[in-house]
């Protein structure tokens, strides 16, 4: 992997050490779930149209979510799962849903307001417990109260800070390394083929980010410009990025990305061993695209890996997702290896030429979720079992939610006094 150092900055400060939850990460606690190693405990009062639960599991889904408990399992039953959904195109807000278990079908609780002029595009936890919202139209990420969220206020008034960045322009995914640093992907107006240009992959400190109060602006660490501007053409030759959306690590705090223009899933195996500063044209050590001829691989938006090395493609304009074993996925460059399963869900296409299995999870019981801009909910119980097409065990559409920029989960479990 090859850079050119532009300038330098401040060094990330490391706080607790976490571990990974498809594409998002989590801190390790003591007092979590035991089956959920990257859990965040957080407290909560009774939220809209919802009360305490104990031991509920959380997942945020950014065309998707992340919650507290309720649902037809009763509020006090510890297998109830509340997902938050995040809409960033229509209604903008968070819807609330529900399930009582691994097979039970999902109860659509309330929509929460993310407040006027936000468009949201993705979603984490932070390892203070606290929500990170980007608003790509607003350059800027929202921080949240997860409570207040939960009791149903997130707009301003639940804000705990509003970060901005020196020219941060669009941005979209966002995830938490192991040290805690916050990193966003910006587009940074890449939004027509003839006006790509550099995205870049932005390092907070992780003590700025977890102290951040008000209205704050923080300067990158790092900001990495994965190769752009490439004029080889070759069959093995890296392709320059332009689109990302989605950024995640994964156990061993590899950076993964998916450029959904290129149809390429991305990845930078020490991304903190980079220069300080602005490091432009870095190649990626795994740059996974389709082989020659084929679609198989879309336009890949979100990425999820489950306990026994596999990672799963989720996909805009297909119905189908994928599963690659990581193993097979060297860090040499370019390949164009096959997927080890296609999994085909029940979307169609006719309705909208984007529809698919757009945001992807793995869930405390290694259950696929996939979230797709046809405003559909699916959950594959077994998803390492399954190759072709899927029957998924819930089947959910939802009429308050709309298409999504974002695509991200993020999953929890948490304790309430």
């Amino acid at each position: 992997m090859r850079g050119e150092h532009a300038t330098t900055g401040g060094a990330a400060a490391a706080v607790e050490r976490s571990t990974m939850r498809n594409g998002q990460r989590l801190p390790q606690r003591s007092d979590v779930h035991p089956h959920a190693a990257t859990a965040t405990p957080t407290r909560r009062g009774t939220s809209v149209r919802l009360a305490a639960a104990t031991a509920s599991l959380v997942l945020t889904l950014a065309l998707a979510a992340c919650g507290g408990p309720a649902g037809p399992g009763g509020p006090t039953d510890p297998s109830t799962t509340t997902y938050l959904l995040l809409d960033n195109a229509g209604q903008r807000s968070v819807s609330v849903m529900s399930s009582a278990g691994a097979l039970a079908d999902l109860t659509f609780e309330a929509n929460v307001s993310l407040g006027d002029g936000v468009r949201p595009c993705g979603m984490a936890i932070g390892p203070s417990g606290r929500l990170f919202v980007t608003d790509f139209d607003g350059a800027r990420v929202l921080v949240i109260d997860l409570d207040g969220l939960l009791d149903g206020d997130a707009s301003s008034a639940a804000r705990v800070a509003t970060i901005t960045a020196p020219g941060l322009q669009e941005p979209c995914g966002l995830a938490f390394d192991a040290s805690g640093s916050l990193w966003i992907a910006d587009r940074r107006g890449s939004m027509l083929p003839d006006a790509f240009v550099a995205n870049q992959l932005l390092q907070f400190d992780a003590s700025a980010v977890a102290g951040a109060t008000g209205a704050v602006e923080l300067t990158p660490v790092r900001s990495i410009e994965p190769l752009h501007g490439t004029t080889d053409t070759g069959p093995d030759a890296l392709l320059e990025s332009r689109w990302i959306t989605w950024l995640g690590f994964d156990d061993d705090d590899r950076l993964w990305f998916t450029d959904v223009w290129q149809a390429s899933v991305n990845r930078i195996d020490a991304p903190g061993t980079l220069p300080l500063g602005l490091v432009t044209d870095v190649e990626p050590d795994m740059q996974l695209t389709n082989p020659p001829g084929s679609l198989i691989m879309r336009n890949p938006a979100s990425l999820a890996f489950d306990a026994t090395g596999n990672v799963y493609v989720g996909n805009v304009g297909d119905a189908r997702a994928l599963r690659f074993v990581v193993s097979r996925l060297p860090s040499d460059g370019r390949t164009t290896v096959e997927p080890d399963a296609i999994l085909t869900f029940p979307i169609s296409l006719a309705a909208s030429p984007i529809a698919g299995p757009r945001a992807v999870t793995l869930d405390a019981e290694g259950a696929l979720w996939a979230a797709g801009t046809n405003r559909g909910l699916y959950r594959v119980v077994a998803p390492a079992d399954e190759d072709g097409d899927v029957t998924p065990g819930v089947d959910t559409e939802w009429t308050s939610a709309g298409f999504t920029d974002g695509a991200t989960f993020v999953w929890t479990t948490r304790t309430t006094p």
